[in-house]
């Protein structure tokens, strides 16, 4: 303020410091509602991005297909298994690049889980062999799944062929760390295959893995086990597609390609069906019924806080106006006790907001079983509503000051000052 020549900004901070209990009641009043707009708002946000987390989730990826593979001999129709080959442990795969011909299709990538046991003990664990230069591509991953980078969970897999990721959970049961040597030993239809496999990373979950639910699972090289097995063996394939592939076109393009009996999941089905349910758009019109309640809210209670305060101080402005103080610079002193009010209200009611979603939204993820909170809320603000409330709000101050500019030019200055008089 020492820098400034400005009247009223010095007489608008002196009064705020003047008359503090007179300005707490609408201070706390925005605080409290631009908080609740914004917990409301990204509580509704993050619940709606939590659907497509869970769903892509348990799915891998935007497309998680498995064709049984042609036993040696039976050529004729790709994935047809007859009971009298089906003993065979001699399979013919497509190449992925034909099912990346597949109109709506860009991607794809090699997922193989296999049983296997770890050590002497015979613990039994899950083996998953991925291809580590397309999996980053193409499967669902967010950056709370590890304490590492994806890229550097990858790139430890390529510079070691016997490398393997295991879970922080496994880790911390199994008394070993990153480093460390696992024995294992892989089951691929009957036939055992050992692997020296080293700890190269850890994870704290995996897509389709339920840590609660499944086996421990250990990631490694799909290339590098069937290196080791001398044979390819039953896999899936995770693709990216580009949203707009459909069921009965899928399967008339793998029919075109004599591929058949081919099963999948897609996530986007499951998003849409779970969007029109009842319930779930029942609870999203009630967080949307109350973020706009509390701007209502707001919004009326700065219009009757101008009211009255204009009233309560129309003998004051009267004075200041009848010793000289011009009109401008009266429009300005409101205005700047306006908007240091809305301002500071504003930045104290986006702070609280932030932090109570940061605090609270985790702790109200629910579910019935275990797998319900995998994978565990991932809090967004809606950064779009914070933004929205800003604007409303420059439009409000807008607003009040024209209507307040307006009271003082109707202003009868002898009323106000024999008002004073008979005060």
């Amino acid at each position: 303020l020492e820098l400034s020549n400005s009247i009223s900004l010095l007489q608008a901070t002196r009064n705020l410091s003047r008359t503090t209990a007179f300005f707490i009641t609408p201070f706390i009043l925005l605080t409290v509602t631009v908080s609740l707009s914004i917990y409301t708002a990204s509580l509704a946000r993050t619940m709606d991005y939590q659907l497509f987390d869970e769903t892509w989730y348990q799915i891998g990826a935007d497309l998680n297909l498995f064709t049984s593979p042609n036993p040696f001999g039976d050529q004729e129709r790709f994935g047809f298994v007859s009971r009298e080959d089906n003993t065979s442990d001699t399979y013919i795969f497509l190449p992925v690049s034909e099912y990346e011909n597949i109109a709506g299709i860009e991607d794809a990538t090699r997922i193989g889980r296999y049983p296997a046991t770890i050590g002497e003990e015979r613990q039994e664990v899950e083996f998953v062999g991925i291809e580590y230069d397309t999996f980053p591509q193409i499967a669902y991953w967010r950056e709370d799944f590890s304490v590492y980078r994806l890229s550097t969970l990858m790139n430890a897999l390529a510079f070691s062929q016997d490398g393997v990721l295991v879970s922080e959970s496994y880790l911390r049961t199994n008394n070993v760390a990153v480093g460390d040597s696992l024995a294992l030993v892989v089951n691929l239809e009957g036939g055992l295959v050992e692997l020296d496999s080293m700890i190269v990373g850890s994870f704290k979950i995996f897509p389709t893995w339920y840590p609660s639910e499944d086996q421990p699972i250990i990631v490694g090289r799909l290339d590098h086990l069937f290196d080791q097995a001398g044979s390819e063996f039953p896999y899936r394939l995770w693709m990216n597609t580009d949203g707009r592939l459909d069921d009965d076109q899928l399967q008339t393009d793998l029919l075109d390609r004599r591929i058949v009996g081919s099963n999948w999941d897609e996530p986007f089905t499951i998003v849409r069906s779970e969007q029109i349910k009842p319930a779930r758009q029942g609870l999203f019109g009630l967080l949307s019924i109350g973020f706009v309640a509390a701007v209502i809210l707001t919004v009326l209670g700065f219009f009757l806080y101008m009211f009255f305060s204009f009233r309560r101080r129309y003998v004051e402005l009267g004075v200041l106006r009848s010793i000289g103080l011009p009109f401008g610079t009266m429009v300005r002193l409101l205005g700047w006790e306006l908007a240091l009010l809305m301002g500071f209200g504003l930045l104290w009611g986006a702070m609280m907001g932030i932090l109570v979603s940061y605090l609270f939204i985790p702790y109200l993820q629910a579910g019935q079983n275990p797998a319900d909170f995998v994978p565990p809320y991932l809090v967004e603000i809606a950064w779009n509503s914070v933004w929205q409330i800003s604007l409303l709000f420059i439009a409000l101050y807008s607003l009040v000051l024209s209507a307040v500019s307006t009271l003082l030019n109707r202003m009868k200055l002898f009323e106000a000052i024999k008002l004073g008089e008979a005060v």
